[in-house]
C-alpha cells in the first residue's frame, strides 16, 4: 500500500483466506510504520514518565491492532512489531545523528537559528523521519551549546561535547 494511501484512508487488510503469513505481518508493518518512527524519534529524544507506557509498548499496541483486522496469529504479530521497531529505531537513529551532523558547523559558525532550523529540517526529510517541534527545539539548542567555542587558557579554542 502506497504511503499516501495509508495516510489517506484506512486500510484494508489482506483477505484471511488467501493471505500468507508473510502478507499479512507485511501489511501490519506497512500500516504502523510512520507511527513505530514517531514514537523511537520520541523514545531517544523525550524523557519519560516511568508511569506511563514506553513508547515501544504503544508501537507494539498498535501492531496488535492491525494484526488483529487482518487476523493474524500472535506470533505473526510479534515478528511484525518487533521488525518495525528496530528499523524504526535505526532510522530514528540514523536521522537524529543526521541532523546533529548537518547542523554542527551552521551553529559552531553563528548561522541563524531559521537556517539551521530549516537543514534540520532537510535532513530530517532526506531521512524520512519527522521530528515534532517540542523535539527538534531542545536537540537543535543542545547542538548550539556544544558548537559553541570556549577558551580554555594556553590551549586555545576548544568545543563543547558533540552533542
Amino acid at each position: 500500500m502506497p504511503l499516501v494511501q495509508s495516510i489517506l484512508r484506512d486500510p484494508v487488510a489482506p483477505s484471511v483466506a488467501t493471505s500468507t503469513p508473510a502478507s499479512r505481518i507485511h501489511w501490519i508493518r506497512e500500516c504502523h510504520r510512520l507511527y513505530a518512527r514517531d514514537l523511537a524519534v520520541e523514545h531517544l529524544l523525550a524523557p519519560r514518565d516511568p508511569e506511563l507506557l514506553t513508547c515501544r509498548t504503544e508501537a507494539f499496541t498498535a501492531a496488535l491492532g492491525f494484526g488483529e483486522q487482518c487476523q493474524a496469529t500472535d506470533h505473526e504479530i510479534i515478528m511484525a512489531a518487533d521488525a518495525e521497531w528496530a528499523d524504526a529505531m535505526r532510522a530514528a537513529t540514523e536521522g537524529v545523528e543526521l541532523v546533529r551532523r548537518c547542523t554542527w558547523r551552521l551553529c559552531a559558525s553563528g548561522m541563524p537559528a531559521e537556517a539551521i532550523r530549516r537543514a534540520a529540517e532537510d535532513a530530517c526529510e532526506r531521512r524520512g523521519i519527522w521530528i515534532v517541534e517540542e523535539l527538534l527545539a531542545p536537540l537543535l539548542t543542545s547542538v548550539w551549546k556544544a558548537a559553541q567555542p570556549r577558551r580554555r587558557g594556553k590551549l586555545g579554542v576548544s568545543y563543547g561535547r558533540s552533542a
